[in-house]
């Protein structure tokens, strides 16, 4: 493969979300290897958590915030945001300057907010049970800080779910499934919802007000006025 500095060539490379990249033997050989999940990908479906072949060489995009991963066939674009930091601080050495743009990414604002007296959950289908995050600042907040969140799965015996708790007015639960969520527990103390896609395909949410269709990009409140009527709960199975 020519590995030009033209990364316009690449533009419909694979990409990973949650990514990091490890030390693996490969044979007699120490070699690096990326994790992560992969979306137009030519060998897998969206969606699905990969490991990469060894990678050849690896590059940081300081325009798109990405680092490009080579391997011998492929290009993998790796947006710095979604790097999977606890994974990677085992191998700082694998990624130029490393700790500096670590520091970089953790340090900027929230990348979703919302108004004050408002819970916006961010969903997307490149993390895992969809949970991207949950803002929410209260009206009544003195300093204006949004809440704490605590975000966590249960495994069930039967299925798991996962729960969102925001200070002590925000308790979110939900079942995931195949291509969105189902609530079982909503409770805002009294504020709206909003959920919005921040992933590469379309999502669907069964809430308490109806099934909320979420296209990429996409935000809505989950009332009644957004609900779909003649969507049947199979979409989230199908």
């Amino acid at each position: 493969m020519d590995r030009t500095n033209n990364e316009e060539a690449f533009r419909n490379r694979p990409m990973l979300y949650q990514w990091f990249v490890e030390l693996r033997e490969r044979g007699e050989e120490i070699k690096p290897v990326a994790h992560g999940t992969v979306f137009h990908s030519p060998k897998f479906p969206d969606a699905t958590e990969i490991h990469t072949s060894p990678i050849l060489e690896i590059r940081v995009n300081e325009d798109a915030e990405e680092a490009l991963l080579y391997t011998k066939n492929s290009v993998y674009a790796c947006p710095l945001a979604y790097c999977d930091f606890k994974k990677q601080d085992a191998f700082p050495e694998l990624i130029p300057d490393y700790e500096e743009r670590k520091s970089e990414q953790l340090q900027k604002p929230p990348a979703y907010t919302t108004e004050p007296g408002q819970v916006l959950l961010v969903l997307a289908d490149f993390c895992k049970y969809y949970y991207h995050s949950l803002y929410c600042v209260p009206k009544d907040a003195p300093s204006g800080e949004p809440l704490p969140v605590h975000a966590y799965e249960h495994i069930g015996a039967f299925q798991d779910s996962f729960l969102i708790d925001a200070g002590q007015q925000v308790r979110l639960r939900y079942f995931p499934h195949r291509r969105g969520i189902e609530f079982y527990g909503q409770e805002t103390d009294g504020m709206p919802i909003y959920l919005e896609n921040a992933g590469l395909s379309e999502l669907y949410a069964r809430t308490a007000a109806g099934i909320i269709r979420l296209r990429p990009g996409e935000r809505k409140e989950a009332a009644a006025a957004n609900a779909e009527p003649e969507l049947q709960e199979e979409v989230l199975l199908d």
